[in-house]
């Protein structure tokens, strides 16, 4: 919620929406009980600030246009708070009851494995050698 007050919301859940199957898939649980409430607690932090929201940018740039006062970045702020801290504790005892307990369709899956071509050109001095000799060429002797 308070990540979501000062980033869009989109990049906010791009960037949970890994940790948060993750942790699910510890817990035992179905990722969409947590996926969920994650989802309309950004949205409620989101309403926060003037930059949280596509929404709130697209209202306060159409109200300068129309000659309103500016709006500050923390207008909406005192207006959030109260309501968000009571969604926030909606959205954390209540709201995963409700949703329904699906299969977890990620069980007995490996973790995600990610891999990484490099494309070596002809006339490189990597090319025909190890990565481990290539390493030693840059100063880095380390696996990460």
């Amino acid at each position: 919620m308070v990540l979501s007050a000062f980033i869009n919301d989109t990049p906010v859940v791009v960037v949970l929406m890994p940790v948060v199957i993750g942790l699910a898939m510890r817990a035992g649980r179905s990722p969409s009980r947590m996926l969920m409430p994650m989802n309309f607690a950004v949205i409620v932090g989101g309403m926060a600030t003037t930059i949280g929201t596509s929404t709130n940018l697209l209202i306060v740039s159409l109200a300068r246009d129309h000659g309103v006062e500016h709006v500050d970045m923390f207008e909406f702020t005192p207006l959030v708070v109260g309501p968000a801290l009571l969604a926030l504790l909606y959205l954390w005892l209540v709201a995963p009851r409700l949703l329904p307990e699906h299969a977890n369709p990620l069980a007995g899956i490996a973790p995600r494995r990610f891999g990484a071509a490099l494309y070596v050109g002809p006339r490189s001095r990597a090319r025909g050698r190890t990565v481990a000799q290539a390493r030693r060429w840059t100063g880095s002797s380390s696996r990460s």
